[in-house]
């Protein structure tokens, strides 16, 4: 192909040209200018067998960066009229945050071009870093950058910037319980850990997923009957841990029905923890008996106070949001039983 033009007022106007290569097989690029789509371009190629030019028969239509064929492999890429222009680089990975190790490329649809590009937010120029396909941009955990680039090629006008951010953030540990979900017969005092410093842990009671609007781990807690544990760890530079999950199953610590208990105290409580209202199985051994039932803060003040009689197995139900008095704090509460034979205490967390 020698060169390309198209007819303006039934003359022949020049848009691109190529020089002559006199080797038989030979192909060739050639840059044609296209001042608007569907321009119909013609070609006049040199014939090297006749040693001759010919106008081309075959006619292409412009397409303002669309690409038509050349002899026999090679493609023709036709801009518009006017400046040339560098088309944008592009991303071999999505701009966005992620929680593994990056190996990002750079890419130009035009051939020999250089990608330059900058990893502090300034505008890159020609001599900034040029990217290698050999050596790809590594974004290692965790580690944010603001990437921008730019493709130069002599004689073209510098492309649009490309820029983007991306952001690999560390996963926190899954938490963990002590101790581990199991079969128990007596009810037992459970521990949430998480390796990750800082880390902050949610947890759920009744198998849900826990959220950070769940019920916020600050000590260990009663687990007095069947149920299903769930914790996540948070922390706010890193990705929610995956979620831990324990199932406990508790051996009934009701005795028959009928039957007189064993010792005199606070059997077990439930939920706990609890939302405003809890309850509190206790037990008086044999003869009818006057108790005391109190409810104390860290501080070491009672918060709730009543008093009754009574023998056997029974429920007692605090409520810790009564509408008559203010409503007390989330926090650690200690529960006490007393009678005039004996005393028992039990921990208990309000959220």
């Amino acid at each position: 192909i020698l060169a390309a033009f198209v007819r303006v007022d039934g003359q022949n106007e020049l848009r691109g040209k190529a020089q002559v290569n006199e080797q038989q097989g030979s192909t060739c690029m050639i840059e044609v200018f296209s001042e608007s789509n569907t321009e119909t371009i013609y070609y006049r190629v040199w014939d090297f067998e006749s040693q001759m030019m010919y106008e081309d028969e075959g006619l292409y239509h412009s397409e303002i960066n669309g690409q038509a064929g050349s002899y026999p492999d090679d493609l023709i890429l036709i801009n518009p009229g006017g400046a040339h222009i560098v088309p944008r680089p592009t991303f071999s990975i999505v701009p966005g945050i992620y929680d593994s190790e990056l190996s990002l490329s750079l890419f130009c649809p035009l051939m020999d071009v250089s990608i330059c590009y900058t990893l502090d937010g300034t505008e890159p120029g020609p001599d900034d870093t040029v990217f290698s396909d050999q050596l790809p941009i590594s974004i290692s955990v965790p580690d944010s950058l603001q990437i921008k680039a730019r493709a130069f090629k002599s004689g073209w006008e510098a492309s649009g910037i490309l820029q983007g951010e991306y952001v690999v953030k560390e996963t926190v540990a899954e938490p963990y319980s002590n101790p581990p979900g199991g079969e128990y017969e007596e009810p037992v005092w459970v521990r949430l850990f998480c390796v990750t410093p800082d880390a902050t842990i949610y947890y759920s009671l009744d198998g849900s997923d826990p959220d950070t609007h769940s019920i916020q781990y600050f000590g260990g807690f009663d687990i007095a009957q069947d149920t299903v544990l769930k914790a996540r760890a948070y922390h706010v530079d890193c990705y929610p841990s995956p979620v831990m999950e324990s199932t406990y199953l508790i051996a009934s610590a009701n005795p028959p029905q009928g039957g007189t208990p064993s010792a005199t105290g606070i059997r077990k409580v439930y939920p706990n923890p609890f939302n405003e209202s809890l309850s509190i199985a206790v037990s008086i051994k044999d003869a009818r008996q006057d108790y005391h039932f109190m409810v104390y803060n860290l501080k070491g003040q009672c918060v709730h106070r009543e008093s009754g009689s009574g023998s056997g197995d029974f429920v007692l139900n605090w409520d810790a949001g009564n509408k008559d008095k203010p409503k007390l704090p989330a926090g650690i509460y200690f529960l006490r039983f007393k009678t005039p034979e004996s005393c028992s205490t039990k921990r208990v967390i309000m959220y």
